[in-house]
């Protein structure tokens, strides 16, 4: 990765199923180490779960969408959260700041923020607490020069983990946004 610990590496392919981050559950030891098994590609490819290709977001006015088609995105990497946290931990900034950088070099850039959670909490609970998640990316985003319109968010709670939630290291690398570019 581009100097963020915690990040999946470039293509992260998403396989669905249930696992989420927050609420309760007992201790957060997270900062999942190294063993994250990035089978690398662009096209985060959905293995397994339920399918659910993009589920989640509320379809609200904040720009989150149900459905979000990933076709013509690239991914950048992923921002991880402490259990039940939305805040920004700063070792992440380094690389916002590059996503910054790329989108200032090109103006017609968009951006796509999914946040996501591990399986721990209520569903419920855990599709607004990645919504948060995504939130706080796109006020960074926005803080730092970003149009609000280059950037879309979406919502997707504990229904996409990336990696095993049966291990406190898997749940750790599924507390995260998700961030993906298009240029046109």
């Amino acid at each position: 990765g581009k100097g963020n610990d915690n990040k999946g590496g470039k293509g992260n392919d998403n396989n669905g199923g249930k696992g989420n981050d927050n609420n309760g559950g007992k201790g957060n030891d997270n900062n999942g180490g190294k063993g994250n098994d990035n089978s690398g590609g662009k096209g985060n490819d959905n293995s397994g779960g339920k399918g659910n290709d993009n589920n989640g977001g509320k379809g609200n006015d904040n720009n989150i969408n149900d459905v979000i088609s990933k076709e013509g995105y690239s991914t950048l990497g992923d921002v991880n959260f402490d259990l039940n946290q939305s805040t920004l931990k700063p070792n992440f900034k380094g690389m916002l700041n590059e996503v910054i950088y790329l989108l200032k070099q090109d103006n017609n850039a968009t951006i796509l923020i999914d946040g996501h959670t591990d399986i721990t909490g209520e569903e419920s609970f855990n599709t607004k607490l990645a919504e948060l998640r995504a939130e706080a990316v796109k006020r960074y985003l926005e803080l730092n020069g970003i149009e609000r319109n280059r950037i879309i968010i979406g919502s997707f709670g504990e229904s996409k983990p990336k990696y095993s939630n049966d291990t406190p290291g898997g749940r750790a690398l599924n507390r995260r946004v998700e961030i993906m570019i298009k240029r046109d």
